[in-house]
């Protein structure tokens, strides 16, 4: 990618510009959509990014699953890209990943990068524009998309929407597992999960209770290394897509296309 995406002020003008576009959208977006393709954890794989966005000029929109940042070296160039794409067209949409907080960009590679090319001090900005981030899509009313998983405490889609921003790491118990929660077939209900304090595994009784109650089809997630690209558990009606090349397994993305789910996956 060119290198106006890594110009300081260029970067600093975008992060003050998608804070504020970012806080005025709701913490789950409604939309009704024929064409979109939906990306997985890309963790800088910039060339998936590219791949995905693409598709815009084919009437598709785009759904970032969060995770855009860490992991890899051009991490900081595929959120800049992706940032500006959001702002270029009205049907770019990204939703915050467990890595869009203040808990891992210290360990994994993010404010480094940051540090590497001089606009470190741009880092509380970024924090800021990461919080005020939604949290879901609910797309076409029967697919829920988000980047961990549900939360327990008997989660409706109605809690997503009240879900306050504006935290660096969500205090509120549901939004932190949202972001963090992971899908186990084996296990029922509600177990401590080894990722993190406060995050869960959730098993196919409370996956099957949640999708019921709130009249939904899928659940589209990514936060979970799939070495296939794409996967799916739950009777194929929980679908895990992950994007990033730094695990070394393929590339997924997921179209849908009036209705129709496409996989795509790249080696």
């Amino acid at each position: 990618m060119i290198d106006y995406l890594l110009v300081p002020d260029y970067i600093g003008d975008l992060v003050v510009a998608l804070k504020g576009y970012f806080s005025k959208e709701p913490s789950l977006l409604e939309m009704k959509i024929d064409k979109v393709v939906i990306v997985g954890d890309t963790h800088g794989a910039i060339n998936i990014s590219d791949l995905a966005f693409s598709k815009l000029q084919e009437g598709y929109s785009v759904i970032m699953l969060g995770d855009l940042i860490d992991r890899v070296p051009e991490s900081l160039k595929n959120l800049v890209f992706s940032m500006e794409m959001k702002l270029l067209t009205n049907r770019v949409f990204i939703i915050r990943g467990n890595h869009e907080s203040s808990l891992t960009p210290p360990y994994y590679g993010f404010l480094d990068e940051l540090k590497e090319n001089g606009i470190d001090y741009l880092y509380d900005e970024f924090l800021e524009m990461f919080a005020s981030i939604p949290y879901g899509i609910l797309l076409n009313d029967v697919i829920l998309c988000v980047h961990g998983g549900i939360a327990s405490g008997g989660l409706t889609l109605e809690d997503i929407k009240k879900l306050p921003k504006g935290d660096t790491v969500p205090e509120n118990k549901t939004a932190f597992e949202i972001l963090w929660n992971d899908p186990r077939e084996f296990i029922e209900g509600f177990l401590p999960s080894t990722r993190s304090d406060g995050a869960y595994f959730f098993g196919r009784n409370v996956f099957e209770q949640f999708m019921k109650s709130n009249r939904l089809s899928y659940l589209i997630r990514g936060h979970e290394v799939k070495m296939t690209g794409i996967a799916d558990i739950f009777s194929g009606k929980l679908i895990t897509v992950f994007s990033s090349e730094y695990h070394g397994g393929k590339k997924g993305i997921l179209m849908i296309d009036q209705g129709k789910l496409i996989r795509i996956i790249q080696d």
